[in-house]
């Protein structure tokens, strides 16, 4: 899959001055919450008045200690993902049992219980929901940019996270536009248009000069080839934005897809034309000796491996000729007969498709003496039960198609062979209620 173009490049957000000062608001109050904390865990004796001479190497020792934590305390906040695994807690599990130990003195015993590693834990989590639902909303958003930055494998990922970023409750109707055209994004790149389409419009509906969504709204438009709608929303997008590059250039993309599917849709066209004005002519055959044909694209006929059927065909004097299907149910092999002219008799056919014994009969049964030919019909049948019905060797197979009964399919009559006599035959004809 191709990367994403410049003017699909997912949209980022500039966070206002207030949220900002909210940020570092909340990080200067961690800071002094971890200082108080390191300062309650001096032991006593430290907390003696000193004299003045040691007081400023003391104070240089404390604030480098302070420094300290708070650089472990953020290698762990910062180690916290947004939506938590558990290969994510083993590893910030590690993370936090280094930093503890390296505190500690490298001594075991001062790490933290289990549920208190956990508390801890959610915790960090837990401050990575803190603040205004913008905040919580684009920080979603940030991560579900970096996941689609990073290809394919992580899609399912962006969409994720975008999917948090729009359950954030009282997410900005702008962050929310902005979210929807960036999932629109990731569905685009997994074909996903119907989503892609349905996400643009929603996004529309919060930001009506969105113009990233018209432009995916009509690149998924364009990718299922309607056209009118991609060019529609091309020229919505560019009365709000007039000299928008991604949509002048979809606009002309469209355009060319247009005309290379109305190109393409003549061609076939043309070729369907000429195909029929060949075909009349068997039409017309067909009707004239009242054939029961169906063509029946879902049915798959038991050709032989490696054999092509030819067409069938009329020759100069008026006779269809057909490929002809000889099945042998008791072996589950066929045969075919290339070209069988309708005025040819069944039995001077099989006189020399029988005339050597195959090597899949394997007690010489099969042999125009014992041969017996019949074909499977449901006309007439009022629950669908197919019958089985005989076909005389003398008859030419022009009668034998004629018959009210007799379907072709696919424009391949096909005959059933079985050996008269054979313990086969006789399991064969009960099959259908016959002795």
């Amino acid at each position: 899959m191709t990367s994403p173009k410049p003017e699909d490049i997912i949209e980022d957000t500039i966070i206002s001055p207030g949220a900002m000062a909210a940020g570092v608001s909340a990080m200067s109050i961690s800071e002094e919450k971890a200082a108080a904390a390191a300062a309650a865990a001096k032991p006593a004796s430290e907390s003696k008045p000193a004299k003045e001479e040691d007081q400023q190497p003391a104070a240089a020792a404390e604030e480098e200690e302070e420094e300290d934590i708070l650089k472990a305390f953020e290698k762990v906040r910062r180690s916290v993902p947004l939506l938590m695994t558990e290969e994510d807690l083993s590893s910030i599990g590690q993370t936090a049992g280094k930093a503890d130990e390296a505190f500690s003195g490298g001594s075991t015993n001062s790490h933290l219980s289990s549920t208190e590693g956990n508390t801890a834990l959610d915790a960090l989590q837990a401050l990575l929901y803190e603040g205004t639902p913008e905040e919580v909303a684009n920080n979603f958003k940030d991560r579900g940019n970096e996941a689609f930055r990073a290809g394919s494998a992580k899609y399912a990922t962006a969409l994720e996270f975008y999917t948090k970023a729009l359950e954030t409750e009282g997410v900005p109707a702008a962050v929310a536009s902005i979210c929807l055209t960036n999932r629109a994004a990731v569905h685009l790149e997994m074909t996903n248009y119907g989503r892609a389409k349905k996400d643009c419009l929603e996004a529309l509906r919060h930001d009506p000069s969105n113009v990233r969504a018209y432009f995916r709204l009509a690149r998924a438009h364009n990718r299922l080839n309607q056209f009118t709608e991609a060019l529609e929303y091309c020229e919505l997008g560019l009365k709000v934005d007039p000299k928008n590059m991604a949509l002048l250039g979809e606009r002309r993309s469209i355009s060319d897809a247009r005309a290379k599917h109305e190109a393409a849709t003549a061609a076939r066209a043309e070729e369907q034309r000429k195909a029929d004005e060949a075909d009349a002519p068997l039409k017309k055959a067909f009707a004239a000796r009242k054939l029961w044909v169906e063509d029946m694209a879902n049915v798959e006929l038991p050709v032989p491996p490696g054999v092509t059927l030819p067409p069938v065909y009329l020759d100069k004097r008026g006779r269809l000729h057909w490929p002809v299907l000889l099945v042998y149910p008791e072996y589950m092999v066929t045969e075919l007969i290339q070209d069988f002219c309708e005025d040819d008799l069944l039995s001077d056919q099989l006189a020399v498709v029988l005339g050597e014994r195959a090597p899949w009969d394997e007690r010489g049964d099969y042999t125009l003496k014992n041969a017996c030919v019949s074909y499977e019909s449901t006309r007439d049948s009022t629950d669908g039960t197919a019958k089985l019905i005989d076909v005389p060797l003398r008859q030419r197979l022009g009668a034998t198609l004629a018959q009210p009964t007799y379907c072709i399919i696919n424009r391949v009559p096909a005959l059933l062979i079985t050996a008269k006599g054979s313990d086969f035959h006789k399991d064969f004809l009960s099959r259908y209620g016959r002795k």
